[in-house]
């Protein structure tokens, strides 16, 4: 009579084996040379949704995509030949529909004769590690866009200053933007948003928006506007939460300006008064298919406009009202005719945010400062 296999204080060997492999986090599958499923670990049913019952006796088809119905077949030929197959990379099927990227070792069982009669699978999922390796390399390409928005295009007939800081609390870069248009006859479109989220759908939709060279999605809206800045193309109201448009005509010494919800813009006028703009604020985008209201202002020779996002502004422990004051009074002591508009910009995001870098912004912060001249073109070179 055989005997039974030995056993170390007390535990059977095969006990054991089953122990260790049940605690595995590791999925851990067991299958014949012909494919069918003979052991079933509970980390496989974790990961792919079958509990034992349902999975054992039935073929690893069970859990293989239509597509790659050949590549399991040549993985079992393999196996069958006595290789071993370590971190094969491929796609699983879980039982609701979902398509894993997983991570494959396997090894050929043998019987005591030294043929192949099974293979051992371990499989790890990498979807979560596969969805950051994309979403890295897609920030990467959005870098570009990143560093565009820390400069305004040059229009003739003005001066601009711009700062932007990205969130990287939590999925990284947002998507607030902001851009300038030269729409022609000495006027000036002016473009500041807020997308909504953050991460990296929201860095998509800010990319989008800026259109990259010539215009682009926010560019054509504005442009297509023909002096209209009420009318807003639909494309922003399923992109962008809040937003104000404004068009710059220092000729005829006016600013035509709409808002859907966005914070004030404001003023510095030649005489040094730091004022708001008196813009309503509309709904967000989006919101009921409110219009939205445009007023026509007086826009005077050497004026300064403040554009920002709520990130330079808000905080969770104070009131955004207090904050914009501190941000008027801070614009009156940062603007100054020696001092220019890249100096003032600097000193506008150092007092707000005196402890806060591009490496710890809490939220997208951006700053956009829009000066025109004080002389007729051509005489004098605008600013603060």
């Amino acid at each position: 009579m055989t005997s039974a296999a030995p056993a170390r204080h007390g535990v059977r060997r095969p006990e054991l084996f089953r122990d260790l492999v049940e605690c595995s986090q590791d999925a851990i599958l067991i299958k014949t040379v012909d494919g069918q499923i003979t052991f079933w670990n509970t980390a496989a049913e974790r990961l792919y949704g079958y509990h034992p019952g349902e999975a054992l006796g039935q073929h690893i088809g069970l859990i293989i995509p239509s597509h790659l119905r050949k590549e399991e077949a040549e993985l079992l030929r393999r196996i069958s030949s006595g290789e071993l197959v370590e971190h094969y990379e491929t796609h699983r099927l879980t039982r609701d529909g979902r398509l894993l990227d997983i991570d494959v070792t396997l090894w050929p069982i043998r019987d005591r004769s030294g043929n192949v009669t099974g293979a051992c699978s371990t499989m790890r999922d990498l979807t979560c590690r596969k969805r950051a390796e994309k979403e890295i390399a897609e920030l990467r390409h959005l870098s570009l866009a990143l560093r565009l928005m820390g400069e305004a295009e040059r229009i003739p007939g003005t001066d601009a200053a711009a700062r932007y800081l990205p969130s990287t609390q939590g999925r990284g870069v947002g998507g607030d933007w902001y851009d300038l248009i030269d729409l022609g006859a000495g006027r000036t479109g002016i473009i500041i948003g807020d997308v909504m989220g953050r991460g990296l759908e929201a860095a998509v939709v800010m990319g989008q928006a800026l259109g990259g060279p010539g215009p682009g999605p926010a560019r054509g809206s504005a442009a297509r506007a023909d002096g209209d800045p009420g009318h807003l193309h639909p494309w922003s109201a399923r992109a962008v939460r809040h937003l104000l448009y404004a068009e710059a005509d220092p000729g005829r010494g006016e600013v035509t300006v709409c808002s859907a919800g966005h914070l004030p813009a404001l003023q510095v006028t030649p005489d040094a008064v730091v004022e708001p703009l008196e813009v309503p604020t509309g709904v967000p985008l989006g919101v009921g298919g409110v219009a939205h209201q445009q007023v026509r202002l007086p826009l005077r020779a050497g004026t300064t406009l403040a554009l920002y996002t709520d990130g330079l502004v808000e905080t969770l422990h104070s009131d955004i009202d207090t904050h914009i004051t501190a941000l008027t009074a801070a614009l009156g002591r940062a603007c100054s005719p020696a001092g220019g508009l890249e100096r003032a910009a600097d000193r506008l995001v150092q007092a707000m945010l005196p402890d806060v870098t591009a490496a710890d912004a809490a939220d997208d912060v951006s700053l956009l400062l829009i000066a025109f001249p004080a002389a007729p073109l051509g005489t004098t070179r605008a600013g603060c």
